[in-house]
């Protein structure tokens, strides 16, 4: 029973009219039962059962006390019999449906192709929208095999018809490129271990938690990307759910499972993995990025507050030591400093307190960027061009064209 019946209103779904009653007239009990059935069923889904068990027990009980008779009749009620075909071809007059013929199968087929696998490409649910399809056109549909064969017709065809318009699209760059990132067999083991190093096995590896060595990695794996020549006219018309299918199924297989498939299936495959890999090593090497930047800032700072932090801490007591100093000057105001001050604040102590003012006077704001200026000149520094090299900086705001201009120019100079 579909989920809308789960709630308390089903019953006014399967509630025969006063239209209805009379056409059970001069029908034995187990064919008023019988012809109720089939007629509601094709009235709610614009099809007949295939057998007893497509029927919920819930409706047949329900159906079978609008009769006033038991619902254990329908259990000998047999749909495809001479009785129920009968009654099938009266339901069919009477709610204005036809048999499907092979146009309708072939209308379907280009519908399915057209508007469905688009959204489905593996046609999941296929079958509901084939119904639907059936209902609107006031068309029974066919048998359930007949139909599943249709299905899985329109699903090669679709497939079929996408891979070989990328496969088209090819140029003798993409495919010696494809080549050398799969290359040819060699002594093979079941763990395919001679292949662990080759390029699409790299290309293929996660980028790992931010750090130098990491963003270097990803930008190198782009570069081996870049190698093919992606475009956005290889995937035109390509739904991106096919393109997710294609990535997934390449991410899972192995190179040497990869090689075993035909080129036809092979090369789109592997463009398709690489035009989503691309951007996702884009992604990555964005948020590796800016990840990074905010490691520097965030290292900085704690590094400037520890340095205040120990600073502060360096001499204990200030309050009281300057208590007693005033006091001492105070008391004594003509007196001389080593005579009054430093029998009570001894002067190294004086010496701290001036050391430790002059840190917790400097401007943090200012140590924090020389400390990030620090960390990139000595270890960061090499990563900016082959950054530059790869991102595309650009901004809708002209305040931010100045920078934009600057990143460019610097890429264009070095």
């Amino acid at each position: 029973m579909d989920n809308w019946q789960d709630k308390t209103e089903w019953k006014d779904f399967w509630l025969l009219t006063p239209e209805q009653v009379p056409l059970l007239s001069g029908m034995t009990d187990k064919g008023r039962l019988g012809f109720a059935i089939q007629l509601k069923f094709m009235e709610m889904y614009g099809r007949f059962p295939s057998s007893g068990k497509d029927v919920s027990m819930d409706v047949i009980q329900y159906l079978a006390q609008q009769l006033g008779l038991s619902g254990d009749l329908f259990s000998s009620y047999e749909p495809l019999d001479r009785q129920g075909l009968r009654h099938r071809q009266t339901i069919r007059k009477l709610l204005g449906y036809r048999p499907s013929a092979d146009s309708d199968l072939r209308q379907l087929f280009d519908w399915l192709c057209a508007e469905v696998l688009p959204l489905d490409p593996k046609a999941h649910h296929a079958r509901e929208a084939a119904f639907d399809w059936f209902r609107e056109q006031r068309t029974e549909p066919p048998a359930k095999a007949h139909l599943e064969r249709v299905i899985r017709s329109a699903t090669y065809h679709y497939e079929e018809t996408l891979l070989s318009s990328i496969y088209n699209r090819l140029t003798d760059n993409h495919k010696s490129v494809i080549k050398k990132l799969l290359p040819d067999k060699k002594k093979e083991t079941d763990d395919d271990s001679d292949n662990k190093e080759n390029i699409f096995s790299i290309i293929k590896k996660e980028p790992g938690k931010p750090s130098l060595d990491n963003i270097l990695f990803v930008i190198s794996q782009l570069t081996a990307l870049d190698e093919l020549g992606l475009n956005a006219d290889l995937v035109r018309g390509i739904p991106p759910k096919f393109i997710e299918i294609y990535r997934q199924r390449c991410a899972a297989e192995s190179v040497r499972e990869i090689r075993r498939h035909p080129v036809s299936i092979r090369y789109p495959m592997i463009i398709m993995y690489c035009w989503r890999r691309r951007q996702q090593l884009t992604d990555a090497l964005t948020e590796m990025l800016m990840q990074l930047i905010h490691n520097l800032g965030t290292r900085a700072e704690k590094k400037v507050d520890k340095k205040q932090f120990a600073a502060f801490k360096k001499v204990r007591g200030k309050a009281k030591l300057l208590f007693r100093m005033a006091e001492a000057t105070a008391d004594q105001p003509d007196g001389v400093i080593k005579e009054v001050v430093y029998p009570v604040v001894a002067q190294r102590t004086l010496q701290r307190l001036v050391e430790e003012f002059n840190t917790l006077g400097s401007d943090p704001e200012l140590e924090v960027h020389e400390s990030i200026r620090a960390s990139y000149g000595a270890h960061y520094r090499r990563m900016l061009l082959p950054v530059l090299d790869q991102l595309d900086f650009q901004s809708g705001n002209h305040l931010y064209r100045p920078v934009i201009d600057a990143i460019n120019n610097f890429s264009t100079f070095n």
